[in-house]
């Protein structure tokens, strides 16, 4: 057995395993080309998710400030519904008692007639139109409660127990 070996498929193996190496090189040039911009991509979203973090931390912050504002914002605008309701139903009272058509009715008896009617539904005494649904209660009222649209009677009654006047009694000794 000889070694030797023909040039010519020697010369053919090193071109085959040339071509071969180049193919691996090219891969390998590939692949690292890949791998860097990889790395380039990681460094660009660690990048990034720091600085989304550093902001979540600073809306976290920010919300932490806006609660007790944003309680405080519901409270006043309780308060703020409250007033504004209590001065329509002021203005509708008044508006009602202006009328002159319940001249036995007085603040008071109109406030409860207004929320008994209003619990009914057929009366809206928090309306913004004052004047429109005064016109609209004045025919309810007058049909619920008669009384309040006859004049208030004068009494006539006793004038009371008559008063006795008492004698002083004299001292029959004198000083």
């Amino acid at each position: 057995m000889t070694t030797e070996a023909d040039p010519a498929a020697l010369a053919s193996r090193v071109a085959a395993l040339e071509g071969e190496n180049r193919v691996l090189a090219d891969t390998l040039a590939k692949a690292n080309g890949t791998v860097a911009q990889t790395g380039a991509q990681l460094a660009a979203l660690t990048t990034e998710r720091a600085a989304l973090t550093t902001e979540r931390d600073a809306f976290k912050v920010q919300i932490a400030e806006l609660a007790p504002k944003a309680a405080k914002l519901g409270e006043l605008e309780v308060t703020v519904t409250a007033l504004t309701n209590e001065k329509h139903e002021r203005l509708l009272i008044s508006e009602l008692r202006n009328s002159g058509k319940l001249p036995g009715a007085d603040e008071l008896t109109l406030s409860g007639v207004l929320v008994k009617l209003h619990e009914a539904g057929t009366v809206n005494r928090f309306a913004a139109d004052f004047k429109a649904e005064a016109a609209k209660a004045l025919p309810i009222i007058s049909a619920a409660a008669p009384t309040l649209t006859r004049p208030p009677t004068s009494g006539g009654g006793s004038p009371g127990a008559p008063t006795v006047q008492v004698r002083r009694a004299v001292s029959l000794i004198r000083p």
